[in-house]
């Protein structure tokens, strides 16, 4: 797609070679595409300002298993600004699910099913301003999702089960001041004070991370040794944190110190008494969260004391009334 303002609705794309749909300009909007066993890749943006995503199918893609890294699997767009994909479902997808990357600004994720991914289910990867709400993650072999080298992320109201680490935020060495690096939009004034490829801001809440396959449930680590969680500005409350049991996965949060390695704490209770954060959270050991995609009864039980009041900006982009108190993506 090259034309700008286009629409693209009602279309099924199957059995291409490597590629399903690639998008080149601005102000697509997509609505009710299906895209199945796509060789490499169900669908790419680039240069996509302002592209909508609505009731998308991107499933079973990557059939010629190409690497997950540079590019493959279900949904891949980088160097675009203001977008947005909701109520889609990325499923069995042969790498990511839904992956931005290199320089995306403003992007909001909502009302998605990202199931069974050979990889990450949601990356936000050098980038920047990302709305995360109202989303299933399940079964990705990998992260549930994945916050690389990028800042002011808010997950929010998510039900992120049974993936390797259920949230992942990491600090690498790229940086964005560093015009040699790959990645950067060549469109904006270099280098971008929007999009600085550091990770900082995020803030994390109301979501039910269970089931996790991996080493720790919330998981903040800075690669570089240079800054801890504090100085990364990541606050966590109002979650239901779920292990299968005591040691399974073995930590309950990774939380970074900077210089070193990162503090790893073995029950919310100690993680709390440290840092301040989850005061309001629910840990759940050898106790399920949920019953499938829906709040077991213990979690009912407890939810308007435990979820934290949505705010305002968090609440428009979901649809949800702010202030509402909900635990998880909702039904």
């Amino acid at each position: 797609m090259s034309g700008a303002g286009s629409t693209l609705e009602q279309l099924t794309i199957t059995d291409m070679a490597t590629t399903g749909l690639a998008i080149f300009t601005s102000d697509v909007s997509l609505v009710d595409v299906t895209i199945l066993r796509s060789g490499m890749l169900g669908a790419q943006a680039s240069t996509a300002d302002g592209l909508s995503a609505t009731g998308l199918l991107v499933a079973d893609n990557n059939t010629e298993h190409f690497n997950r890294a540079p590019v493959s699997g279900g949904f891949k767009i980088h160097k675009s600004r203001g977008v947005e994909v909701s109520s889609s479902a990325f499923l069995r997808n042969r790498g990511n699910g839904l992956w931005f990357d290199e320089s995306v600004y403003d992007m909001t994720v909502v009302g998605n099913d990202i199931i069974d991914s050979v990889g990450n289910g949601i990356v936000v990867e050098l980038s920047a301003k990302a709305l995360i709400v109202d989303n299933i993650v399940m079964g990705s072999t990998k992260d549930g999702v994945l916050v690389s080298d990028s800042g002011h992320v808010d997950i929010w109201n998510n039900t992120i089960a049974a993936n390797d680490r259920g949230i992942n935020i990491v600090q690498g060495n790229r940086r964005a001041a560093d015009l040699t690096q790959p990645g950067h939009d060549s469109r904006q004034k270099l280098p971008d004070p929007t999009v600085t490829w550091i990770t900082e801001d995020v803030s994390i809440g109301n979501n039910v991370l269970a089931d996790g396959r991996g080493k720790c449930v919330l998981c903040v680590e800075d690669y570089s040794h240079e800054r801890s969680a504090a100085q990364m500005d990541i606050t966590s409350n109002g979650n239901v944190l779920q292990r299968t049991d005591a040691t399974h996965p073995s930590w309950i949060v990774v939380w970074s110190r900077g210089v070193g390695n990162p503090a790893v704490y073995t029950s919310v209770a100690a993680f709390t008494a440290a840092t301040g954060q989850d005061a309001d959270s629910l840990a759940l050991d050898a106790q399920p969260a949920l019953a499938g995609t829906t709040l077991a009864p213990a979690v009912v039980s407890v939810e308007s004391a435990i979820a934290r009041p949505m705010p305002a900006d968090i609440a428009a982009g979901a649809r949800r009334s702010a202030g509402v108190r909900h635990l998880g993506a909702w039904d």
